[in-house]
């Protein structure tokens, strides 16, 4: 709910979240990512995040329900 991103328990900002899903998807060799979003965190920003993902060759985003508390 504070806008904080994280990438694979990793914290990242906006700005930086390119450069790290690329440094992942050269690890990995995946082009697949789940995104969890706090149910506070407006949709435009989900969205942001999943066209930064998208731009970096993610290929299929799914959805995980937000942990409560």
């Amino acid at each position: 709910d504070d806008g904080a991103i994280q990438v694979n328990g990793e914290t990242t900002d906006r700005q930086s979240l390119a450069a790290k899903i690329r440094q992942v998807m050269r690890v990995d060799k995946t082009k697949n990512v789940i995104l969890e979003a706090d149910r506070s965190v407006r949709h435009g920003y989900v969205v942001e995040v999943m066209d930064i993902a998208r731009g970096q060759g993610i290929e299929a985003i799914a959805f995980a329900k937000a942990g409560e508390g």
